[in-house]
């Protein structure tokens, strides 16, 4: 009988985007206290994989911990139009980018910043239009490999936020003038009235971005400690979870099936 020992359900699905190699894999393979944390080129991430992520809910609320079906996205531009598939509704976001970049050959750090900025408000912007008003975590990787100590962490960590942010808030502008002159025209036809649908959907359900990003690394210390941004990551999203806003059924009560189902 599905409606047996209903009880809560703590599960939620979470899905890792940004661009190739930006540490997603590593990430989740840290928060997962795997023995073996880092990946190499050879192991990056082919289209799509899920693993299963159990969090601890350090108040209590979730006993058995937050289950967390995790989505593990390629960063590869040709995967992107793939992704969207999976990038839907009561779907927690993490936006990896790398915090420690190395330049190509003849390009400077400057040009290499504002290309990452671009890459991350692209992915922020897809997200925004598959899944409008999702919750997304900004998160640097690489954090022990950046020079100049925390401060410099903290800057360029700081600097991200802002500027995809302000690139959002451009976008966000572009939509609403293209919605007004849409609403202008004389005549409408099917195409034009469900872009404005579109559009009007989109600029009511803003993006949940986090206004600051957490610099984590995937790195064990020589001691075998985990970096401790991956703390900071963890209670960002358990808190995350608990948004009843963003995730009003999270914790809501199902039947046993369900529960077992998910565990």
């Amino acid at each position: 009988d599905l409606h047996d020992d209903p009880e809560p359900a703590f599960s939620l699905k979470l899905l890792l985007a940004g661009p190739s190699m930006a540490g997603k894999s590593s990430m989740l393979r840290a928060l997962m206290r795997k023995d073996k944390t880092l990946t190499t080129p050879d192991e990056r991430t082919i289209g799509l994989e899920i693993e299963r992520l159990v969090l601890t809910d350090p108040s209590g609320r979730a006993v058995g911990g937050i289950v967390f079906l995790a989505y593990d996205a390629g960063g590869h531009d040709e995967y992107m139009e793939i992704h969207q598939t999976f990038f839907t509704d009561n779907t927690l976001y993490v936006l990896v980018w790398n915090l420690a970049p190395r330049p190509a050959e003849g390009q400077d750090m400057a040009a290499l910043t504002a290309q990452m900025v671009e890459e991350q408000a692209a992915w922020a912007t897809l997200i925004q239009t598959c899944a409008p008003g999702s919750k997304v975590l900004l998160v640097g990787s690489h954090a022990d490999e950046v020079e100049g100590g925390e401060a410099e962490v903290e800057r360029r960590c700081r600097d991200m936020a802002e500027r995809v942010h302000a690139e959002l808030a451009k976008y966000r502008a572009a939509q609403q003038t293209e919605l007004d002159r849409l609403s202008s025209m004389p005549s409408l036809d099917a195409a034009v009235t469900d872009r404005q649908a579109q559009l009007r959907k989109v600029l009511s359900n803003p993006l949940r971005l986090s206004t600051e990003a957490i610099a984590v690394s995937s790195a064990k210390s020589p001691d075998g400690t985990q970096h401790p941004g991956l703390d900071t990551l963890e209670a960002a999203m358990v808190a995350a979870a608990f948004d009843k806003e963003a995730f009003p059924s999270f914790g809501s009560t199902q039947p046993g099936t369900y529960s077992q189902i998910h565990q």
